[in-house]
């Protein structure tokens, strides 16, 4: 299936130059967020730490701040606000699984966004969080039976069937490898695979660094084709393509010494959907 692209859109563009690798530009009203082009995680991971003065390494999805932040975007979602733009709501509706894994998903909002129909028929949503939140998050969020926090070692221990949806929203692009969605992948089978905010290339897959927080922290620009090829080696065939919200136009960098020659375009942020090959759709 061909991979849609939004056009430029110069009322929502962000163009971003990297002058002398520390110091970001502004583009009309918006802040410019992406530092640079890198050929490896490693090599953003490194030059992360020549921006940050810290004496010790603190992730920009470890603080408290980060933990707040989550909480509101939950009690957003209970006033039937969208914290942040999703696709999981119609695709639950359309697919009828009982079962949700949101991979990343922080404090759980995207329970709250469901329709009745899919609540009521919701046997468990499945947040998939870093281990050292997860208890905290189950403290402060026991708002429905339906509703858990584990790690992804408890759903390694727990999951024993191909069932439900596995669910990303902005969370893709922060990994380092393929290597934690795959074992996820592996071990839950999910008949379904929905990614909101795919961070994307026009050209090749390459990194940069992303100024959250105050922090730099590695981000990683699929690439489309290639992702939808590592997903059909584990069974899943990509049956639709949207673009997300967010855009981006013309990112361009001069080159940092030591890494690749030139910066591609960032693609608009994509909505794709994966369906496991054989499944038949629990909703008829």
């Amino acid at each position: 299936m061909k991979i849609h692209r939004l056009l430029s859109d110069k009322s929502h563009s962000i163009l971003v130059r990297v002058a002398s690798g520390d110091e970001l530009f502004r583009a009309g009203k918006k802040e410019a967020i992406w530092l640079g082009m890198f050929d490896s995680w490693q090599s953003c991971a490194d030059y992360s730490q020549h921006l940050t003065t810290a004496t010790t390494e603190v992730s920009a999805f470890t603080t408290d701040r980060w933990v707040r932040r989550q909480e509101a975007m939950y009690l957003s979602a209970t006033k039937g606000d969208f914290p942040r733009a999703t696709s999981l709501p119609p695709v639950v509706e359309m697919t009828g699984e009982h079962k949700i894994f949101d991979f990343g998903g922080g404090s759980g909002w995207g329970i709250e966004l469901l329709s009745e129909v899919s609540l009521s028929n919701l046997s468990a949503y499945i947040v998939i969080e870093q281990p050292k939140f997860v208890e905290r998050l189950n403290i402060k969020t026991s708002r429905s039976k339906k509703l858990t926090f584990c790690s992804l070692s408890d759903v390694y221990e727990s999951s024993n069937s191909s069932s439900g949806l596995l669910y990303a929203n902005s969370a893709l692009q922060y990994l380092s490898s393929d290597e934690e969605i795959l074992s996820l992948i592996q071990k839950t089978r999910p008949n379904w695979i929905l990614i909101d905010d795919l961070q994307v290339s026009t050209g090749g897959e390459f990194f940069s660094l992303q100024k959250y927080y105050g922090q730099f922290i590695p981000c990683r620009f699929y690439s489309p084709s290639k992702l939808c090829d590592f997903l059909k080696t584990l069974g899943y065939l990509q049956v639709f393509c949207f673009p997300y919200e967010k855009r981006y136009s013309e990112v361009t960098a001069p080159t940092i010494e030591g890494h690749v020659d030139s910066l591609p375009n960032i693609g608009a942020p994509l909505i794709v959907g994966f369906r496991l090959l054989g499944h038949r759709d629990t909703k008829s």
